[in-house]
């Protein structure tokens, strides 16, 4: 072969390796701007769910009064963030068990649920009740999902037929409450039941005193008491408890009251409901673990004191008829003849007609997304494409407590990946034969990811955790101010809890 045509091959090659060196570079550098890109929507996204989990807690914050008189919330299913560069930020409010936003209150308490109540339910025995209690006596439950850390129970158990997927990708597709959800407990149970101790306002006279602390009568009279009742009911109801509290009668439950009121006014339901409105055996601003009796479905009223499967059933069917107005007050058990005296009795002490907390899962998207890292006739690998899609969806879970004047994020998780991520940790439990507890999912998401950048204002009002009030304490006590709630921004979180 001639130079010139070995010099001619040689030119040849290096315009190929030329062209070869570009197209890789170009390659990889749609790669990068793919992979970059879709970090930064992600990125943005999440910015953007924050912002929407704020606006359904100030859309919730704003109907607080109603829902103070056990109405449902209202919230839209769908709506706009906001709209920029021709895409629309939208938010969608996913179903979680058949509500747009589910009542914590229609659940039983696991931080305040006796043993007898739990193993009367369909799925618990006697011996996994006694290990939740077990468990519980080492610090608190701060979420549903520190069940699987209790010895025995397994995320079949806990999540029933959803536990293979989780069913967090587009939101578990429950039965409506009033039914319930067969074979799962996690639809059973939470952590976040506070009553505020204040008048719903019953009657139109009580009406101007909806939101008022109820007046404990479990307490030495003082002025301190007559005052408020005087000013409510007038000097002779004024007169009257103070004959009743200094003749040596103490109230220390609401089973207790509610038995004087069935002896004193032959179980008269108006004037029962009008006293249960305005008065309390409790010191405390909130009661613990009271089930909504408007919203909770037969299995959960079945294991209070006072009912059994057969009137918890009749309980359901029969408030769906009744009016709003005689909703308000747990004493429609005993005039529709649902519950007898002493059934009553023992049930007032677990009861209320509203719910204060509110479960909801939110799923933040964009309605167009446009494809990155495509172009010059040179497409990254499928991975990237799709890598960079998982950013257009973000799914949160949040428990928004309402019981106080200032609405609360009681929890918040990101849930966008759990599908996977439930999956995956299967898996590898099933490859180990000794396999660990499960983490807590409170304290940093579900599977670890942080879940504070949607609640940021959010402050601890305390440095120890709180303490049961003792009972011969509360005696004495007309009123006290302690918070023992559960959630992100209570003291609770990083004292009281289980392992924290």
């Amino acid at each position: 072969m001639s130079r010139q045509g070995i010099i001619l091959i040689g030119v040849l090659v290096l315009v190929t390796l030329g062209t070869l060196t570009a197209a890789v570079a170009m390659y990889g550098s749609h790669a990068i701007t793919a992979s970059v890109r879709a970090g930064t929507v992600s990125t943005s996204l999440r910015n953007d769910a924050g912002n929407a989990l704020r606006a359904v807690v100030e859309r919730l914050g704003e109907q607080r009064e109603r829902i103070l008189r056990g109405e449902l919330p209202d919230l839209p299913a769908e709506f706009t963030l906001y709209e920029r560069d021709g895409k629309r930020i939208f938010v969608e409010l996913l179903d979680v068990n058949g509500y747009r936003a589910a009542p914590e209150g229609a659940r039983l308490d696991l931080n305040h649920a006796t043993v007898e109540m739990l193993a009367a339910l369909e799925d618990v025995d006697e011996e996994m009740a006694q290990r939740i209690l077990d468990a519980r006596s080492q610090g608190l439950f701060l979420d549903p999902l520190d069940l699987l850390t209790v010895e025995g129970i397994t995320p079949e158990q806990l999540f029933g037929a959803d536990a293979g997927s989780f069913g967090a990708a587009t939101g578990r597709e429950r039965l409506p409450a009033a039914t319930g959800s067969e074979g799962a407990l996690i639809d059973l149970f939470t952590v976040y039941s506070a009553d505020p101790n204040v008048q719903i306002g019953i009657d139109e006279e009580m009406a101007r005193h909806a939101g008022s602390r109820r007046i404990n009568l479990n307490a030495s009279w003082s002025e301190e008491m007559r005052e408020p009742i005087a000013e409510r009911w007038g000097e002779d109801v004024a007169g009257g408890v103070e004959r009743i509290l200094t003749s040596g009668a103490r109230f220390g439950s609401d089973t207790e009251l509610v038995r004087f009121l069935i002896r004193t006014f032959s179980g008269d339901p108006e004037t029962i409901a009008t006293v249960l409105d305005g008065f309390t055996t409790s010191p405390e601003p909130y009661l613990y673990g009271r089930v909504d009796l408007n919203t909770a479905t037969a299995q959960v009223l079945s294991v209070l004191p006072g009912f059994d499967m057969d009137s918890a059933e009749r309980a359901v069917t029969a408030r769906d008829s009744l009016a709003d107005e005689k909703k308000l007050s747990i004493a429609w058990l005993l005039g529709e003849g649902i519950l007898g005296a002493e059934g009553f009795a023992l049930a007032a002490d677990h009861l209320t007609t509203r719910s204060m907390q509110w479960r909801v899962r939110l799923r933040v998207g964009v309605d167009e997304y446009e494809q990155v890292g495509v172009g010059e006739g040179f497409a990254p690998p499928p991975e990237v494409v799709e890598g960079s899609r998982e950013g257009r969806h973000v799914v949160l879970e949040a428990v928004i407590d309402l019981a106080s004047p200032r609405t609360r994020v009681a929890s918040i998780v990101d849930i966008t990946h759990a599908r996977l991520a439930f999956a995956l940790r299967s898996e590898a439990d099933h490859e180990r034969e000794d396999v660990p507890d499960l983490p807590v999912a409170s304290d940093r998401g579900l599977f670890g990811q942080s879940p504070e950048a949607a609640d940021p204002e959010d402050v601890r009002v305390d440095e120890e955790a709180p303490s049961p009030v003792d009972a011969e304490r509360a005696e004495r006590v007309f009123t006290t101010d302690e918070d023992r709630r559960v959630g992100r921004w209570n003291p609770v979180r990083t004292g009281g809890g289980r392992g924290r």
